[in-house]
């Protein structure tokens, strides 16, 4: 946090888009590419920084006797932001806490924007933005439960809202304010006669929408991205019959029917006479992955378990041996083991060929890593890919094998930001139809930015009224909300 706008020049270059979001009302931090490597302690192995000015008369007060503070939520990793007092000098006994007497209700976490691709996008819909009213419709009231990795909650009847982002559902403090606002929002919004939830059984979110007591529906992960992106594009661009766009949705992981990891989907949506007939077109070549949690989180085992299947000469070079036999024999013998289409997970592959991936102690941290090296280099070339049932990454990797045995690894990231963007462009060429951009991916602004200077004229979208990773956890092929 920074005392004005003078003082976040000195760390960081805004453009006029950038500082005016920096200025608004809803006071958001802005990330911004990184000025100067003062605050490389902050964040790094990046070349961006999250600058925000102050919000309350604290923050004023504050920030008159010093320029610039490290400002941080007060939780411990993977929980929620403590707002009971006790339960702070509990879990951070050695602090010294400026309080007060007035009780907080609901603890929020600050909203969080990017510049891609030409607009301010939501990277993380909370204080200031959310909660979010949508004029959105639904003939019951219909409650949506939310992912766990971002868990939030969307209200759908006579309007819709989305609640902020509740943070993940891996701890019992993080279930505890999941089910506390679940209750709250409830009240106000009565209990819902229809609840959706994710796919994947052992999502908490999933797995307390069942204890509704009430009709649920699954939902597949990207069908629900899939939606939102829909509900998005129809407010600015109401549907008629048979008019049709695609979509393409990119991110970590959503479990499919066939129980394997999509992440790289594409899919034609249909709208005729109130209903949408959508198709699944292509996923992302598969990749056989560990299914162990601990080794998902690793993007050198990510990129051993895809060199390998490649026979990508460098494949030994990425692990050290006893971990890459033991994965190797996981691979062979297709135990502990699940397909993957993830462009998230081909990301963390891409970065450990690089050198710039390991164990991710934080989401996307390999990829903005990439992203970051990839903004070192200028080329505009891509490498080879085939769209047929499935997107073809395999030329791509074997042509990507001379550049990573040169160790030109600036190169590669560039080139393969360039290859995912220009995959888009082939689809869009492919069908002609409007292009959707869907999932956590395309919070990625080179890769943003690149599909926008090569579409030119031709018409894509990507979602700024939500961020791109969220989901409206509707199902099925009937529109089961209406643009008001």
């Amino acid at each position: 946090m920074v005392a004005n706008t003078q003082e976040a020049l000195k760390g960081v270059y805004l453009s006029p888009l950038e500082l005016k979001a920096l200025r608004s009302k809803e006071a958001p931090i802005v990330l911004a590419q990184k000025k100067t490597n003062l605050y490389d302690h902050l964040a790094p192995n990046l070349d961006t920084l999250g600058v925000l000015l102050p919000y309350t008369a604290l923050h004023h007060l504050v920030l008159q006797k010093v320029r610039a503070i490290v400002f941080t939520s007060a939780n411990l990793k993977g929980e929620p932001i403590i707002t009971d007092f006790k339960e702070l000098q509990a879990k951070l006994p050695h602090l010294c806490v400026l309080t007060h007497n007035r009780p907080i209700l609901h603890g929020i976490d600050d909203s969080v924007v990017r510049l891609v691709a030409g607009q301010m996008r939501l990277v993380r819909l909370a204080r200031g933005f959310a909660p979010l009213h949508l004029p959105l419709s639904a003939p019951k009231n219909t409650l949506g439960m939310g992912g766990h990795n971002k868990a939030n909650l969307c209200f759908i009847h006579r309007g819709c809202l989305v609640t902020p982002e509740l943070s993940g559902l891996s701890s019992t403090e993080s279930c505890g304010r999941y089910q506390q606002a679940l209750n709250f929002y409830t009240k106000l919004y009565h209990k819902p006669e229809i609840v959706g939830i994710d796919l994947h059984p052992r999502y908490l979110s999933s797995q307390i929408g069942k204890a509704q007591n009430t009709h649920f529906r699954e939902v597949q992960h990207h069908h629900a991205h899939l939606h939102a992106l829909l509900a998005e594009w129809g407010l600015k661009h109401p549907f008629k019959d048979r008019q049709a766009v695609i979509a393409f949705i990119c991110d970590g992981f959503g479990l499919s029917q066939a129980k394997s990891l999509w992440g790289g989907e594409v899919f034609l949506a249909t709208y005729n006479k109130g209903h949408f007939h959508t198709k699944h077109l292509h996923s992302l070549q598969a990749t056989l992955l560990p299914s162990s949690e601990v080794l998902l989180k690793d993007s050198n085992s990510i990129g051993y378990a895809l060199a390998c299947q490649h026979n990508l000469a460098f494949a030994p070079l990425l692990l050290e041996p006893t971990k890459a036999q033991n994965i190797a024999t996981l691979l062979a013998k297709q135990i502990a083991t699940i397909p993957s289409t993830s462009v998230g997970r081909l990301f963390d592959a891409v970065a450990s060929f690089c050198k710039v991936g390991g164990l991710n102690t934080y989401e996307a941290q390999s990829a903005m890593q990439l992203e970051s090296l990839a903004n070192t280099h200028n080329s505009t070339d891509a490498y080879p890919f085939a769209i047929q049932q499935d997107i073809l990454i395999a030329p791509m990797l074997k042509a990507m094998e001379a550049d990573i045995l040169a160790e030109r690894y600036a190169l590669v990231a560039k080139k393969f930001h360039n290859t995912l963007a220009h995959i888009a462009l082939s689809l869009s060429m492919r069908y002609s139809l409007p292009l959707l951009l869907g999932g956590g991916v395309f919070l990625n602004r080179l890769l943003g930015d690149t599909i926008k200077e090569i579409f030119k004229k031709r018409v894509f979208f990507l979602p700024a009224l939500l961020p791109p990773q969220m989901g409206l956890w509707l199902w099925g092929k009937r529109i089961l909300w209406q643009i008001r």
